[in-house]
């Protein structure tokens, strides 16, 4: 697992999370002035392997979405915005009218409930 992250937030991963995983946390000198990732960025993310990628951004963030685009992998998840379509493969839908920690959870419930169908599938 490998955390894309601003700088800022990296101790909101516990320790045990920052020890294990990988973690490639941005500041402002990683974002260019049009909001897209520094070159930098963009040839560490295309030397890594990602077989999924999920943007968490409840609204559209262009930083995160083009290195979710970039990143190669087969599977590309996020919440459901319409300036999101060209980039992702697959995006989940909420109600309307749920709040923010809603939507979170209505994501990441579909998300294990996949999981769970594809583990009980391959074990067959």
């Amino acid at each position: 697992v490998t955390f894309l992250i601003k700088h800022n937030y990296v101790n909101l991963l516990n320790k045990i999370d920052r020890e294990k995983c990988g973690i490639l946390s941005l500041n402002e000198e990683h974002i260019n002035r049009f909001g897209l990732p520094a070159k930098k960025v963009l040839d560490t993310v295309r030397r890594l392997e990602f077989n999924l990628v999920i943007d968490l951004n409840y609204d559209f963030n262009i930083t995160s979405t083009y290195i979710c685009y970039i990143s190669g992998a087969n599977l590309r998840i996020c919440l459901w915005n319409k300036k999101r379509d060209p980039f992702f493969n697959f995006q989940i839908t909420t109600k309307s009218d749920e709040n923010i920690e809603s939507k979170y959870r209505s994501f990441l419930k579909y998300l294990t409930i996949n999981v769970k169908s594809d583990a009980i599938e391959s074990a067959k």
